[in-house]
């Protein structure tokens, strides 16, 4: 259950996150039991045997196709492909920009050299791609894969 949505210290109420909607929270729940736990449990067992190199993409605005939901895409899946490869009409603004080169310049080595760069540590660190930031991040505590776990 999402951290915005457990009932408060003061009773059954639920905390009211700004913009939080039920479709926004059902979106968190799919997103961290069916595709990012599963995936960070494929790279434990990968690295058992190779060097495997873990990122998530988090760009909170990238460019979207002609598509208009009633709540924000964030990082959907598929969305850093635009700052790998172009995507015809979508464009990229100067943040991006610099994300993108950012990317094709950790992709093109690790083709290369088989890592990504120096400031990319192997599995179990995750690098977190955003606009500003290439930072680490606890993938499995973010997204609440012990409770995944516990409650498959």
């Amino acid at each position: 259950m999402s951290r915005d949505l457990r009932p408060t210290a003061s009773g059954p109420h639920r905390r009211r996150v700004p913009g939080a909607t039920p479709a926004l929270a059902w979106a968190k729940v799919g997103t961290d039991r069916s595709w990012v736990c599963p995936t960070l449990t494929a790279d434990r067992l990968l690295a058992r045997h190779v060097p495997v190199y873990s990122y998530e993409f988090a760009d909170r605005r990238p460019p979207a196709p002609d598509l208009r939901p009633d709540f924000p895409l964030g990082a959907y899946h598929s969305a850093e492909l635009p700052y790998l490869f172009g995507m015809g009409d979508l464009r990229l603004d100067d943040g991006q920009s610099a994300l993108s080169r950012r990317m094709i310049a950790a992709w093109t080595t690790f083709a290369r050299t088989g890592t990504p760069g120096d400031d990319w540590p192997p599995f179990p660190h995750t690098q977190r791609l955003a606009r500003n930031t290439l930072s680490g991040v606890d993938a499995a505590a973010e997204h609440r894969c012990a409770f995944w776990s516990r409650n498959s």
